[in-house]
């Protein structure tokens, strides 16, 4: 996967964000004590750069590896809050098109004199 712009960094962890909800139902809710992690995860993670792609990836690897999973609203009987799907799908606009904007003008505000 080459990722060339934000646009496509956010679509693909989109579809990394669908793939673990669409799955949930059918995995397990905490992961086998002997599920292997990515192994990139036993190295140095600061001692060179990531490409964008390559930190979304590992991410999507070891999220659906070894990730408690839970949407719902209750784990386990304990009330957790969760969200419904109206709910993600709000989320999901306003980070993609609303929070940049807003942010970038807070910014200007705290970075110029």
């Amino acid at each position: 996967m080459t990722i060339t712009s934000k646009t496509e960094l956010m679509e693909a962890a989109t579809r990394a964000a669908i793939r673990y909800i669409d799955g949930e139902r059918d995995s397990r809710v905490t992961p086998s004590s002997d599920t292997p992690l990515p192994p990139a995860l036993d190295g140095d993670l600061l001692s060179e750069p990531w490409a964008a792609e390559s930190v979304l990836q590992l991410l999507d690897e070891a999220g659906h590896v070894g990730a408690t999973r839970s949407t719902g609203g209750r784990y386990f009987g304990f009330v957790t809050g969760g969200i419904e799907p109206i709910g993600l799908a709000a989320s999901t606009i306003f980070v993609r098109s609303i929070a940049p904007i807003a942010l970038s003008r807070c910014e200007r505000f705290a970075v110029t004199p």
